[in-house]
């Protein structure tokens, strides 16, 4: 797990060495905030630090290309997990999700094109991930649920439609309470509360 997250969720800083010579090397304050985030993950949906680490490392690839972090990453894995879809299953299935919306088929890439969906921003920016997720809902949330299931499956692939329909019926407000209750599970319990990042911050009315 720590050879993929200290790459993924940036770990690491850098470092000046005698030779004068720059590295890398494991931040502790951020390990320790990456692993008390991961147990806290564990903890609220009832799965194992073991679990969840394994999820972790799973999606830890995808996750670092949508500048995804720990605190991000495990509260959709919580999420999964609740579901009962834990361990390399769910991380699997946020990756596959992760990489199906970057259009995987050229029968997706037209889907996602004629609903207006795509991951960049007008500076060619990655969205944040609940703000793409927030775009998808908006599209389909007037549809039949036949007609929305129509679409998902040209886009995502079948073997996660389960898990597909899991995150997206997830509610705004349920979602930023768990992430909140993840991202400062590492802070001090004196320090002044501060919006959570990212998924906090970066999604307002993306599930309204």
């Amino acid at each position: 797990f720590m050879a993929g997250a200290r790459s993924a969720f940036n770990l690491d800083k850098t470092v000046i060495g005698e030779d004068g010579v720059e590295r890398k090397e494991l931040d502790s304050n951020k390990f320790r905030e990456a692993a008390d985030q991961t147990a806290k993950a564990a903890a609220v949906s009832q799965t194992t630090i073991e679990r969840m680490m394994e999820a972790l490392r799973q999606a830890s690839s995808e996750a670092e290309k949508y500048n995804l972090t720990i605190a991000d990453t495990s509260t959709v894995l919580a999420v999964l997990a609740r579901y009962n879809i834990e361990g390399s299953t769910a991380g699997t299935s946020l990756r596959n999700f992760l990489v199906d919306l970057t259009g995987r088929t050229p029968k997706a890439k037209k889907a996602l094109q004629d609903l207006g969906i795509t991951i960049h921003n007008a500076q060619g920016e990655v969205k944040p991930f609940t703000e793409i997720v927030g775009d998808l809902q908006g599209k389909l949330g007037d549809l039949s649920s036949k007609e929305k299931q129509e679409w998902l499956r040209k886009i995502f692939h079948e073997r996660g439609m389960k898990n597909t329909n899991v995150l997206l019926s997830l509610i705004k407000t349920d979602l930023m309470d768990l992430h909140t209750q993840i991202y400062r599970s590492s802070e001090n319990i004196d320090k002044p509360e501060t919006p959570a990042p990212r998924l906090a911050t970066k999604t307002e009315g993306a599930f309204g």
